[in-house]
């Protein structure tokens, strides 16, 4: 247990390090959480944040029917843009916003047995199953998202009741830190102990 708690504090502390090192520069900007996606930046003009947002999707290669879920976010004054708010940006603009799944339904993983699974319509017949509601792209976005998420300290954990509670949470975290590490692997087409050994 005590190896888990490590870990996770890791994670934390060079995530709290790169975010106090961030520094807001001229214009507005359009960051992602996946590290290879370049982020959008706009030094003058008019922008609607459906403009932005569907440059954005593009980016990414979201679909439409994805993309809808996904809205602009200011991490700074925690504040969520609607699609026809329009950002006024000249030389004074400093803005940084972040392009975040904001609309999630209930069971859309399929993982609870008590509630209906959420899937999107089809036109083509795949029994009363549907098609899934998110695409791959949507997925890998949402995955970042919520490790980032996690690594900041900003997903809200449950509370818990007891000693046994807190042991079941924090087997959870530690559930996320191994997932997060295998995943990075894969990535990077490297063996898990090789991304392992800067845990250690």
């Amino acid at each position: 247990m005590e190896v888990g708690r490590q870990i996770l504090g890791k994670l934390q502390r060079r995530k709290k390090s790169q975010l106090t090192s961030a520094v807001i520069l001229p214009g507005l900007g359009v960051h992602f959480y996946l590290a290879d996606t370049q982020q959008i930046i706009h030094l003058k003009g008019r922008h609607s944040a459906e403009q932005l947002c569907t440059e954005a999707a593009k980016k990414l290669g979201l679909s439409p029917l994805c993309s809808s879920l996904f809205a602009l976010y200011d991490e700074i004054n925690r504040t969520w843009f609607p699609p026809n708010h329009v950002f006024v940006v000249d030389e004074t603009t400093r803005l940084r916003l972040h392009y975040r799944m904001r609309f999630y339904f209930t069971n859309w993983h399929g993982i609870s047995k008590e509630t209906p699974v959420v899937v999107r319509h089809s036109l083509k017949r795949t029994g009363n199953q549907g098609t899934a509601l998110l695409d791959s792209q949507s997925l890998t976005y949402l995955y970042a998202q919520s490790q980032y998420d996690f690594q900041s300290c900003s997903a809200a954990l449950r509370s818990f009741q007891s000693e046994e509670d807190a042991q079941h949470v924090e087997n959870e975290c530690l559930g996320m830190a191994v997932m997060a590490i295998s995943h990075d692997a894969m990535g990077k087409n490297l063996p898990a102990r090789e991304l392992a050994k800067k845990f250690k």
